[in-house]
């Protein structure tokens, strides 16, 4: 599953590196947000049923379109 902790640390990397002016008004954003709030937004991913089935759809997709490169490459 996604952990939103690893997510907001590169976000914040991200942005710092390539962000144009308008992408750096968020850092204020991204550096406020408490353990609390990140474990809040964490409970929200993991309980969205629509984000686990297109995740899980998205994994199925490339986990078999590798095999079958794997396979033609062999």
């Amino acid at each position: 599953m996604i952990n939103v902790s690893e997510y907001v640390a590169n976000e914040i990397d991200y942005i710092e590196r390539y962000g144009v002016e308008c992408d750096k008004q968020d850092l204020k954003y991204l550096y406020g947000l408490t353990n609390k709030d990140i474990e809040t937004i964490q409970e929200y991913v993991e309980r969205d049923d629509e984000l686990y089935q297109t995740i899980n759809e998205t994994i199925n997709y490339y986990l078999y379109h590798y095999i079958e490169k794997k396979k033609e490459s062999e």
